[in-house]
């Protein structure tokens, strides 16, 4: 999809946002995914958990079903269900597949739409079953950092619109959330791409005040991602100097290290009721 200022491209597999070009200046700002070294994924949608599940596996009604990092969506085919000129909608349905790891009737849309230099994403949930959905959304687009010749990714920070004081969790070797944090802003709106930055894996932002952040660096490109409704910001690169960064709205958090409970009560989890719709959204701003 296009207009006067952005081209935009998903793909199928996994409705994954795969480019975003600024036509003026015929920039990519999405990691093109080409160095499996360090992710071979551009942008991510997770549904319908975050991040790991104890055991790799989740309780519905006191029976285990498997489940997968992240999910099942990002892996599977999505039908492009609809497409204009600056809009595109791609849609999944859960089947008998995707009942062995989630036993539930749902469907999935995801709508990409341009309006000026903004990139708007919408998740709608759909609960076709006549039992509540548990349920989480996310998204993990990863972002070119550095994104001028001659900058590094330290060069670069992420600066929130409001004074943050946050304590992120750690995840321990298995994807789980541990009891540990550490103290990442204190009275702070700024977030400096250091190379050791993620090599404890993600930060999780929690209960934020703000609503948007932005990658920037003194002179360079940036851009705008606003998260209203979300309820965590994950923050990721690989370990070392990948040359991308993730800025991972999330409504949800992976598992507890030891957690043995039902995917009702697992932290984070959001409930639709029976023939209900939630909608989710974000926005990329140049």
């Amino acid at each position: 999809i296009q207009n006067e200022y952005l081209s935009v491209g998903a793909q199928e597999n996994g409705a994954e946002l795969v480019s975003m070009i600024e036509l003026s200046i015929n920039k990519e700002y999405m990691w093109q995914a080409n160095d499996p070294e360090y992710w071979a994924r551009h942008s991510s949608i997770l549904f319908p958990v975050i991040g790991a599940c104890n055991n790799g596996e989740i309780k519905v009604a006191g029976k285990s079903h498997p489940m997968t990092k992240h999910g099942l969506v990002r892996n599977s085919d999505f039908q492009l269900e609809e497409k204009t000129s600056d809009e595109m909608s791609f849609t999944l349905s859960s089947s008998d597949q995707t009942k062995i790891h989630y036993p539930f009737d749902w469907t999935l849309k995801i709508r990409y739409r341009l309006i000026g230099k903004t990139l708007s994403i919408t998740y709608k949930v759909f609960n076709d079953g006549d039992v509540d959905l548990p349920y989480s959304i996310g998204a993990h687009p990863a972002f070119n950092c550095p994104m001028d010749e001659g900058l590094q990714r330290s060069d670069y920070s992420l600066v929130f619109d409001q004074e943050e004081t946050q304590y992120s969790p750690q995840i321990d070797p298995e994807g789980l959330i541990s009891s540990k944090t550490v103290n990442i802003m204190n009275q702070s709106k700024t977030i400096t791409i250091e190379d050791d930055l993620f090599s404890e894996d993600a930060l999780i932002l929690t209960n934020l005040n703000s609503s948007k952040v932005s990658l920037e660096s003194i002179g360079g490109s940036s851009l705008t991602f606003s998260f209203k409704g979300f309820t965590h910001l994950g923050i990721w690169a690989s370990p070392g100097n990948a040359p991308f960064v993730c800025i991972e709205p999330w409504c949800g958090i992976a598992d507890p290290v030891g957690y043995q409970g039902e995917i009702y009560t697992k932290p984070g989890i959001l409930r639709l009721a029976p023939n209900s719709v939630s909608e989710h959204t974000h926005i990329i701003s140049l």
